[in-house]
Parts: C-alpha cells; structure tokens; sequence
C-alpha cells in the first residue's frame, strides 16, 4: 500500500515539471515598449504644454506692460 501510494505522489510530481511551452516574454516586452513609448508622448506633450504656457505669459506681460 504505500509502495504504491508513494509511486503515485513520485508520478504526479514528475508530472509538473517544466513544460516546453514559449513564455509569454516576449508578448509582454511588447507591451513594456507601448507603454514607454506612451510615456515618451505624454512627456513630449507636457513639454510643448509648457513651452505654450510660457509663451502665453510672455505675450500677456508684454501688451499690459504697454
């Protein structure tokens, strides 16, 4: 009885051993690269936000200063 019982455990731990199966890495490298290229717009729009901004300040300051 557990002759047998241990060879069923041995079996069924042998059973979840590595698969050959791709890893999904690279669907998530990807991803990562969206991601900081969104990042890259989101900062390259705050930028020109500001540049706009400042811009706009300059302009105000120049036609009350008149």
């Amino acid at each position: 009885m557990r002759i047998s019982l241990c060879i069923i455990v041995i079996g069924l731990l042998s059973a979840c051993g590595k698969s050959d199966d791709p890893s999904p890495v690279k669907i998530i490298e990807s991803q990562r690269r969206q991601l900081q290229n969104a990042k890259d717009v989101g900062k390259s729009l705050e930028k020109a936000a500001e540049t706009q901004r400042q811009e706009i300040d300059a302009q105000t300051a120049s036609q009350t200063d008149k």
